[in-house]
């Protein structure tokens, strides 16, 4: 469904629940316009790193990070999360990667592994996801990174 049939029916949910005193319907309406907000923000963060790429590529041209950025694909990765929408929190597990990659040369941050292993997980490829995980796992351990082994134990759970 895309967004703009998804907040036409928030408001029709919205209508009968007004109307009709069936308030049941106003969590489907809630889910719809969260589905449509974490695709709003994925669409805004992946703007915002076109412009970045985009002033990269200009002469003699130095940019900065858009602040805005990460916390669009936090906040994304929240909502898909809370949605339960494996494809969409993967993607913007990506474009996290992508921007600590691209735009702050982290590459230890880097790979972006839970990223990839859902993405795989997605493909109906769950041997492949796992073998991602425990890999990033021993590296995320070696190197200290209690809260992405906590992110990798999470998705190896729902994987």
């Amino acid at each position: 469904m895309n967004a703009e049939d998804r907040i036409e029916r928030a408001k029709t949910l919205y209508e009968r629940a007004v109307f009709s005193g069936d308030t049941s319907v106003l969590t489907n309406a809630e889910r719809d316009l969260d589905a449509v907000e974490a695709d709003t923000a994925l669409a805004r963060g992946r703007i915002l790193h076109a412009r970045f790429l985009n002033e990269r590529a200009g002469a003699g041209s130095s940019p900065v990070e858009d602040p805005a950025e990460l916390p669009l694909f936090e906040r994304a990765i929240e909502l898909y999360r809370a949605l339960g929408d494996a494809r969409g929190e993967a993607e913007a597990l990506f474009w996290i990667g992508c921007l600590h990659q691209v735009i702050r040369r982290d590459n230890e941050t880097a790979a972006n592994m839970v990223g990839l292993a859902y993405i795989a997980a997605a493909q109906d490829r769950r041997a492949d996801a796992l073998a991602t995980l425990d890999e990033a796992h021993a590296i995320a351990q070696a190197h200290g990174a209690d809260a992405i082994v906590r992110q990798i134990e999470q998705a190896r759970t729902e994987i």
